[in-house]
């Protein structure tokens, strides 16, 4: 039996969510005045790349300071999760 680890953290819940730590990238704290709104979307340069960023229900975009964001990348594209902690 193969033990997956995992990255556990907490997004507009206080009920801990938890996925495959293979699956994530990077874990990022971005400054919030980097956070544009494009179409109704939130999105940040990262990397030389416009990355969205994706907000799981009841989850918001920090106004001030840095926000906690999961990276996933594949094939070339990336994608920030949005998370409280």
């Amino acid at each position: 039996e193969q033990l997956t680890s995992l990255l556990v953290f907490r997004a507009g819940s206080s009920q801990p969510k938890a996925v495959p730590l293979g699956l994530v990238t990077r874990l990022e704290e971005i400054a919030t005045d980097k956070i544009e709104l494009s179409n109704g979307r939130y999105m940040v340069q990262y990397r030389d790349q416009l990355m969205p960023l994706v907000q799981m229900a009841g989850v918001t975009v920090q106004t001030s300071g840095a926000q906690p964001i999961l990276v996933f990348a594949d094939d070339g594209r990336s994608m920030g999760l949005v998370v409280d902690e």
